[in-house]
């Protein structure tokens, strides 16, 4: 039989470790995906970018959302996002 154990130490009550684990790799997996073959570990992320999707992957709210991430976070990613994006075409 499997013991679970909490994460109080994180305030987070009645979540188990393996459901974290699961989660957090059920995350690599999808960032594997995005990659498309490159490995994780050669990736330049943003950690920024990185932990926001964590908190949607984790299906967090917004009030989680923005708490995790801190003021300077939320605002830089806001800034971002609502920058438009433009192409550069290589000859």
């Amino acid at each position: 039989m499997p013991i679970f154990r909490t994460l109080s130490c994180l305030n987070v009550p009645d979540v188990e470790f393996v459901s974290l684990t699961q989660e957090l790799r059920r995350f690599r997996q999808r960032l594997e995906t995005e990659a498309e073959g490159t490995p994780l570990h050669l990736l330049e992320v943003n950690a920024a970018d990185l932990l926001s999707d964590l908190c949607l992957h984790l299906g967090l709210g917004q009030k989680q959302h923005d708490e995790i991430l801190g003021v300077n976070n939320v605002r830089y990613l806001e800034a971002v996002r609502t920058q438009p994006v433009s192409l550069t075409v290589k000859h």
